[in-house]
């Protein structure tokens, strides 16, 4: 497959996972998931072929041990493995929310470098030297520049939610008992991976800390605090002994917002 029949088939799951997803979200906040398990399913489809391009392109073909660790602690693998878990699972319908924000940045990214230059040309500058983007696509620009970074802060947020209702699933059945095992194993790898993740924890750890201590929780439950802190410490020890985290990389850019890996990264064009 050529590199260029690979960016669009790229592209073509982001859009996939944009339009499904979309679609079946509508039905979700209206409370009508339940009919609309096809777009599910088609749109974690097209999350699957967007990431297995990726790793094809970062990490090569599968082969032997050395390739499966460094497949493991790459990102990407990562959520091309959790696309899969996804999809052959019931439905979750918190989960498609991060999926459908990484693909919408990278369709606006595809139709400003791609699909835009073919049917707009460059506006000419008037001072007669050069050229510069039509209107469109600087508004494009502008709009991953705005709101990228703001938007990973609630894909993560989100991230932590979706760990909260799948372990209330299983109470409720809703769900197996491999689902909050599987996502927690996930949501471990992304606290070490990501600094938004970490950040997203600390925020949380923080407002339940600040709500504990409000005096009417106190004096309803005064050991609240001390119960919180001891979860903390099982959730801890459950959660393994980890390397410390690596060192932050830079916030994307509207240039090179493709090249971020938690949101399904390289482009195969690249």
């Amino acid at each position: 497959m050529s590199a260029n029949s690979q960016h669009y088939y790229w592209a073509g799951g982001h859009v996939c996972m944009f339009l499904a997803g979309l679609r079946y979200l509508l039905a979700w906040v209206v409370f009508k998931g339940s009919g609309v398990s096809l777009w599910y399913k088609i749109a974690f489809v097209g999350a699957i072929v967007s990431y297995a391009i990726v790793v094809k392109k970062s990490l090569g073909y599968p082969k032997g041990s050395t390739w499966l660790r460094r497949a493991l602690a790459d990102e990407n693998f990562q959520y091309f493995l959790l696309s899969c878990f996804l999809l052959v699972n019931r439905p979750v319908g918190l989960a498609i929310i991060p999926f459908w924000t990484f693909s919408t940045f990278h369709v606006a990214t595809f139709a400003r470098s791609t699909l835009i230059p073919k049917f707009i040309p460059p506006v000419p500058n008037p001072s007669g030297s050069g050229s510069s983007s039509p209107p469109v696509s600087k508004a494009i620009q502008f709009f991953i520049k705005k709101y990228y970074d703001p938007s990973m802060k609630v894909v993560s947020y989100v991230e932590v939610a979706i760990f909260a209702r799948v372990l209330f699933g299983l109470l409720l059945r809703s769900n197996s008992l491999l689902t909050p095992i599987v996502y927690g194993i996930f949501l471990r790898s992304r606290y070490y991976q990501s600094p938004f993740t970490r950040e997203a924890f600390k925020g949380i750890d923080s407002a339940i800390l600040q709500a504990l201590s409000h005096p009417q929780v106190g004096g309803a439950v005064p050991q609240a605090t001390a119960y919180y802190n001891t979860l903390k410490t099982y959730l801890a020890r459950a959660a393994g002994s980890l390397p410390a985290p690596t060192a932050p990389p830079a916030s994307a850019t509207a240039a090179d917002t493709s090249s971020t890996p938690r949101a399904s990264s390289a482009n195969p064009a690249q």
